[in-house]
């Protein structure tokens, strides 16, 4: 059996599950994921079940005495300050993944029970898995009226996404990550036009506002904020619909430019490393 912590936005579930399905398959085993750490959250919720993915159990509970020990808090502070990759789990092994390191252990792990605890934030832990999951990841709800409408536009013009993260970012977050400044977008914003013939720019944020007044826009630009159900999932959808994309710092718009399958797309991406240092994909511009 392959366990799963899943836990964050929506752009660390996918990490946290494309590894999981990855390790499963490669070993033949079973996949749960373990998604406790949502009943406590008010901002963010699991949704992992929008989509088509593989067989696998939701399980919110520790099945044995070890699962529970690793989850403290306490204990695991204590096990990514000692650096442990590997340690003991129900006759198998439990892996973490340490923040900003990448794990090679996960491609030699080979057990009957495996616990993965962590982000995982690389394709390299699941691109041989690459056509599996672009299937798997769509979504399994029928999209509303207005998503069909911002659609439409994306596909019958030369459309750029442009995602700009800022929300907590800004707040207490800030200390762990950094915040995008409007020179980083308009250069991106350049060399697309340099690249790409009349570009339609579909901006997708969390402070519209703050887009308005710091990046210069012109007839070509327009902003999509959905009020769909599931509206984070179709924005994601929507971004990766796009010919091209301009990402944010952000798991959220790396997931829609991975998901992207124009095969000449133009992926750009921060210059300033976030996350691990396998985390870009080589072919992905990088911009200061």
């Amino acid at each position: 059996m392959i366990k799963a912590v899943i836990r964050g936005g929506l752009g660390n579930q996918l990490f946290q599950y494309a590894s999981a399905y990855a390790l499963a398959r490669r070993l033949n085993q079973p996949l749960v994921l373990d998604a406790s750490f949502y009943p406590k959250q008010t901002l963010r919720g699991f949704r992992l079940g929008c989509f088509h993915l593989s067989e696998h159990e939701v399980s919110e509970r520790n099945d044995c005495m070890a699962e529970a020990l690793y989850k403290q808090k306490m204990v695991n502070g204590l096990i990514r300050r000692t650096n442990f990759s590997t340690l003991p789990y129900k006759r198998g092994k439990y892996l973490i993944d340490h923040a900003g390191k990448f794990t090679p252990g996960f491609f030699t792990i080979n057990a009957k029970n495996v616990f993965l605890n962590g982000y995982f934030q690389s394709e390299e832990y699941f691109a041989e898995c690459r056509d599996e999951l672009l299937k798997q990841l769509t979504p399994n709800y029928e999209p509303e009226p207005s998503y069909r409408e911002v659609l439409e536009a994306i596909r019958n013009s030369n459309s750029v996404a442009v995602h700009v993260r800022r929300g907590d970012f800004v707040g207490d977050a800030s200390k762990f990550h950094y915040v995008l400044d409007a020179g980083y977008y308009e250069n991106a914003i350049c060399t697309m036009r340099k690249s790409v013939e009349e570009p339609s720019f579909f901006c997708f944020s969390d402070d519209i506002d703050w887009v308005k007044e710091q990046i210069r826009q012109t007839e070509d630009f327009q902003f999509v904020s959905l009020k769909t159900s599931h509206a984070d999932i179709d924005e994601m959808m929507l971004m990766k619909s796009c010919k091209h994309i301009i990402t944010a710092n952000s798991t959220f718009s790396w997931w829609a430019a991975w998901l992207n399958e124009n095969e000449s797309a133009i992926r750009i991406v921060p210059d300033r490393p976030y996350g691990n240092d396998k985390m870009i994909p080589r072919g992905w511009m990088r911009l200061a």
